[in-house]
């Protein structure tokens, strides 16, 4: 079995290798003729495998096979694999998503999980979206059979979609129910793409509210609808953005015309930086995201219309694109910045945002940390070169009081500057 796109590529080569041998077998005319056959029997037997296993890799990364059947337990691990490879992750991604090393990883999957507890399969299973159903029962000795299902592209209810939403904010064009149902389906399906098959699955969340996966998808689609025509109207160059343009990014926040300024410079950088309120049921801040093309795209609500939440929530999706989507981690990263966390990588971004915004060894020679008033808080932000927000907003943060310094915080709006309307 080809479980990496490493051992597909290997696997590509041996084949190669095998056809280019049965030539010369079949060619050499000083074997016997049993002796060719033989030969010939085995390699033949040999291609036969490798090609059936590069098939079924293919159909699998490429969203080809929906699996949703009855499956034997002995079955899972194999399962468990296939699912991987069909949401197009690697074993390294999936060694992130569960908190373990990519070689347990490898070990699991080249041993069939033999090593695997019932819960810890229960709960790889469950990050990939497997859904497991069924009794398990002890006192039979016929062969345990267990349900998976796994949600494709054509099991969507597109009658779920928020489409009187995106008719009233003019995504699509307003219409009987029946008529909103086609053209929301049609305009998601349009914006995703060929990855719609996978969108459900590549999903990265951080939330403590229960999101809904269809406003989810359409305010994606919505994201995706904005940068595409940045792109058309803008001449993008090639991302071309790392760490040491952060600084610049940190100046940008003392300025009302900041986040404008902002979007522009991410922009000649090669980063796409859109703006959409977010959708009823869906409770986000930020996104972060590559096309097909490998072109990253920030999408940010203004959920909370204040100065700190704007640029941290930059600050925390640009980490994403520096720290693992630019590093080959295939994810499309959705974030609540309020929501609890314990996942590596939104420890990882968090960590980036902090830093980038006032560094730690910076942070412990201010006076707002321990003396928190406006005054502090304003001499501090000017020696920082900060906006006194985020330096109102991070003492906040540290102390988990969030009516502290609440008139500084709330003083200035994002909204005018981005060009964003409010949406009722």
């Amino acid at each position: 079995m080809i479980y990496s796109e490493k051992q597909y590529t290997r696997s590509k080569r041996l084949l190669q290798e095998l056809n280019a041998a049965r030539v010369l077998i079949a060619e050499n005319s000083t074997t016997s003729d049993w002796l060719k056959q033989a030969e010939l029997s085995g390699l033949d037997s040999q291609i036969t495998k490798t090609k059936n296993e590069i098939k079924h890799f293919e159909k699998l990364r490429d969203g080809r096979i929906s699996l949703s059947k009855s499956y034997s337990l002995q079955e899972l691990p194999t399962l468990l694999v296939d699912a991987r490879i069909a949401k197009n992750l690697s074993q390294t991604d999936l060694a992130h998503l569960l908190n373990l090393s990519p070689q347990q990883i490898q070990r699991y999957e080249a041993t069939s999980y033999m090593g695997a507890s019932l819960a810890k399969l229960i709960e790889v299973a469950s990050v990939l979206g497997v859904q497991i159903s069924g009794m398990i029962n002890p006192n039979t000795r016929t062969e345990n059979r267990i349900f998976i299902s796994w949600k494709s592209s054509n099991e969507h209810d597109w009658s779920k979609l928020p489409s009187r939403h995106m008719a009233k904010r003019g995504w699509i064009p307003k219409g009987s129910e029946k008529d909103l149902i086609v053209q929301a389906r049609d305009y998601v399906r349009e914006m995703l793409g060929r990855n719609l098959s996978r969108a459900h699955h590549r999903k990265k969340l951080r939330a403590d509210s229960k999101l809904n996966e269809y406003h989810l998808m359409a305010w994606q689609a919505r994201i995706i609808e904005l940068s595409l025509n940045i792109i058309a109207q803008r001449e993008v160059v090639s991302y071309k953005f790392d760490e040491h343009n952060m600084k610049r990014l940190r100046n940008m926040t003392t300025r009302r015309t900041g986040p404008a300024e902002a979007r522009e410079f991410l922009l000649s950088k090669g980063v796409v930086l859109v703006m959409e309120p977010h959708l009823p049921r869906t409770y986000l801040d930020g996104m972060a995201m590559l096309l097909n093309n490998g072109t990253p795209i920030i999408g940010l609500t203004l959920r909370h219309n204040r100065v700190d939440n704007f640029w941290f929530t930059l600050f925390h999706e640009i980490g994403h694109v520096l720290l693992h989507l630019k590093q080959g981690l295939v994810f499309d990263f959705f974030d609540q910045e309020d929501a609890g966390c314990n996942d590596n990588l939104e420890k990882q971004a968090d960590h980036f945002a902090v830093e980038k915004l006032i560094p730690e060894s910076v942070w412990r020679n201010c006076l707002a940390p321990y003396v928190a008033n406006e005054e502090t808080v304003t001499v501090d932000a000017e020696k920082l070169d900060v906006h006194p927000a985020i330096v109102a907003g991070r003492v906040r943060k540290e102390r988990g009081d969030y009516q502290l310094l609440s008139a500084l915080v709330r003083r200035d709006k994002i909204d005018v500057n981005l060009e964003v309307e409010s949406v009722v």
